[in-house]
């Protein structure tokens, strides 16, 4: 098992496992004569989730017997990683620095996942890069719920003529956000 998304390949990742990584996807494309503009780079908001073999063996690339418990077939939303996070004691969550992509796990369970620190990483890529824009898959499985939100407890303000004004619905869709937030800056401040 590996990461859902990397953006480039680990140090020990050569010959196939070397181009299973958005960078060599992209460098292909680029070889092929594609235009750079024209390169809509793809993101999930879902993850992938694995039964380890053995709770001692944690690491990329260890042996899984099956999918997840967490999802369906070992697909998952970011509201359900979310969920499996914050209901288990002994998750430990790991950002891989190299390949720009989180995994956590608790027991044998292992999920690898795209939160908003990997997708403002990969964001940040298309930008640089020039390339024509990011698409998401799926707006289904980002957090419409609010349930990745840090502070559940949502508070209200107060309007001036003394009407409160809920502030529901300023954390959901954190991935989709987090991706506009570094490609349309300046119309993330607008909505505001």
């Amino acid at each position: 098992m590996g990461f859902n998304a990397p953006l480039y390949r680990r140090h020990d990742e050569h010959a196939i496992f070397g181009t299973l990584n958005i960078n060599a996807s992209v460098h292909y494309w680029l070889s092929q004569g594609l235009a750079k503009n024209k390169l809509v780079i793809g993101l999930p908001t879902y993850g992938h989730t694995f039964q380890l073999v053995s709770p001692f063996n944690t690491r990329i690339g260890a042996p899984a017997s099956s999918y997840g418990r967490v999802g369906m077939i070992g697909f998952a939303s970011y509201s359900e990683i979310c969920w499996f996070r914050r209901h288990n004691i002994y998750v430990h969550q790991v950002y891989d620095v190299e390949a720009c992509s989180p995994y956590l796990y608790a027991g044998t369970e292992w999920i690898s996942y795209e939160d908003e620190r990997s997708l403002e990483c990969k964001a940040n890529y298309i930008k640089e890069n020039g390339f024509g824009g990011a698409m998401i898959f799926s707006l289904n499985t980002d957090d419409f719920g609010e349930y990745c939100a840090d502070n559940l407890l949502l508070e209200e303000e107060e309007e001036g003529d003394g009407q409160r004004k809920s502030q529901q619905g300023q954390n959901n869709f954190p991935l989709l956000r987090k991706i506009h937030s570094v490609l349309a800056p300046n119309q993330q401040q607008e909505q505001n």
